[in-house]
């Protein structure tokens, strides 16, 4: 579990930075606070986590000021995703 939480911070860290950078504090509602936050996932090629608990600790690492009310909304909005197994295939020299 604690390594799981490592590797979130790391792999969340590029999208926390350009969002503390680029955040409008303005009187956004909890909607487009979401849609925002699921946007710039999005574009870092992130998919949110389907544990509440973790979905709040990364909102409260973004700064949000209400992390509840966000973190329902996402958890609702959010598409899951599922991962498809690969097949290696070895490439070979044609003519």
């Amino acid at each position: 579990m604690y390594f799981r939480l490592i590797i979130d911070r790391w792999r969340w860290r590029e999208m926390r930075e350009f969002y503390r950078r680029n955040r409008i504090d303005g009187a956004l509602s909890a909607a487009q606070r979401v849609n925002d936050y699921l946007a710039v996932a999005d574009a870092f090629g992130l998919t949110w986590p389907q544990n509440e608990r973790r979905v709040h600790a990364l909102l409260l690492d973004l700064g949000e000021s209400d992390p509840s009310a966000v973190s329902r909304s996402i958890r609702g909005s959010a598409v899951s995703v599922t991962l498809c197994p690969v097949i290696p295939l070895r490439a070979r020299a044609t003519d």
